[in-house]
C-alpha cells in the first residue's frame, strides 16, 4: 500500500484503520460529513500530496465521493495503479 494509505484503510486492506471507530463506510461525504465541492478538491490534493498517489483526471468520477467506503475503494485502486511493476521494478515501465 502507498505511504499512509494504511492509516485510512488498515494495513491489511480491511478498511479498519485508526478512524474506523469514528467513520463508517456508509457515511455520505456530502450529506453526513458536510464536505462541499471545495473540500472534495482539497481532499484530492491531499490524496496526491500526503499519500503520494497520482489521481488521473480521467479517473475522477463523482461517484467516488458518495461515501467513505467509495473513497477508500478509489484510493485502493489508485494505490494499485501506482504500484511499481513487480517484474521490472520501480521506475521501469
Amino acid at each position: 500500500m502507498g505511504a499512509g494509505l494504511e492509516e485510512t484503510a488498515g494495513a491489511d486492506g480491511s478498511k479498519r484503520g485508526p478512524l474506523a471507530g469514528t467513520l463508517s463506510e456508509e457515511l455520505r461525504l456530502n450529506e453526513d460529513l458536510r464536505l462541499d465541492s471545495v473540500m472534495l478538491l482539497q481532499l484530492l490534493v491531499l490524496i496526491e500530496t500526503r499519500l503520494g498517489l497520482q489521481v488521473p483526471e480521467n479517473e475522477v468520477d463523482p461517484g467516488i465521493f458518495d461515501t467513505v467506503g467509495s473513497l477508500v475503494d478509489f484510493m485502493q485502486e489508485l494505490d494499485d495503479m501506482n504500484a511499481p511493476d513487480p517484474v521490472s521494478g520501480p521506475g521501469v515501465r
